[in-house]
């Protein structure tokens, strides 16, 4: 089930929409691992609830400040067993993993812009952005221990664009992830025939580019 609003006040310069939601699985695919390390794929029920809010503001002409924030809240709803994770006690029965939350589903994001254009001739506009994203920690697996938590990690990008109001042309110079932050944005975990290898997946460092278009006509 899904509801939303989206509403506009102010004369139009300020936009708010808003969605919550609230989803039942029946069946959802998720793996497990036997006691001899093979993996496998089951289908359990699950409950998947949360909201997302999205403000617009053009509080001055040009200017745009936009906000994003997603709340999330998973939870697997009947018993499920697999055996226990590599770090426990030796000789461990199955662990059951009810309760559990759902790997990859931070409880909160949020998302921040804020823009300003202009024109600098009679054809030509330039804009100036900022912005930044910030995830909460969260799971990489079903096991929930500490050794899955993630840390919450933020990345925040800078750009400058000038393009011809007939929009032909468009010239952009770029920056991702400014701050240059060494963030670990996911975590895979191999079989336990191979080791049980966590392989991490970094932010792309500080990246600069330019990028240049032409639309055909």
């Amino acid at each position: 089930m899904e509801l939303g609003t989206k509403n506009t006040f102010a004369e139009r310069t300020f936009q708010a929409n808003i969605t919550a939601f609230v989803y039942q699985y029946d069946g959802l695919q998720v793996g497990g691992i036997l006691g001899d390390g093979t993996t496998f794929n089951t289908n359990v029920d699950a409950d998947v609830k949360g909201a997302e809010f999205e403000f617009l503001s053009m509080p001055l002409e040009g200017l745009r400040i936009n906000l994003n924030l997603a709340l999330l809240d998973t939870e697997i709803k009947e018993d499920f067993f697999t055996s226990p994770d590599i770090s426990a006690p030796s000789g461990s029965g199955p662990v059951n993993l009810k309760g559990k939350t759902l790997q990859f589903s931070p409880e909160s994001s949020v998302q921040f812009g804020i823009q300003y254009s202009h024109e600098v001739s009679d054809n030509w506009e330039i804009t100036y952005r900022a912005q930044t994203f910030w995830q909460d920690k969260f799971y990489t697996r079903l096991y929930n221990i500490a050794t899955d938590l993630q840390d919450s990690w933020h990345q925040s990008d800078l750009s400058v664009t000038l393009r011809d109001l007939d929009d032909v042309w468009q010239f952009e110079a770029f920056v991702k992830n400014a701050s240059d932050e060494a963030s670990i944005t996911g975590l895979g975990v191999d079989n336990s025939l191979v080791g049980r290898y966590r392989t991490p997946n970094y932010l792309d460092p500080r990246t600069y580019g330019v990028r240049v278009t032409y639309r055909f006509e």
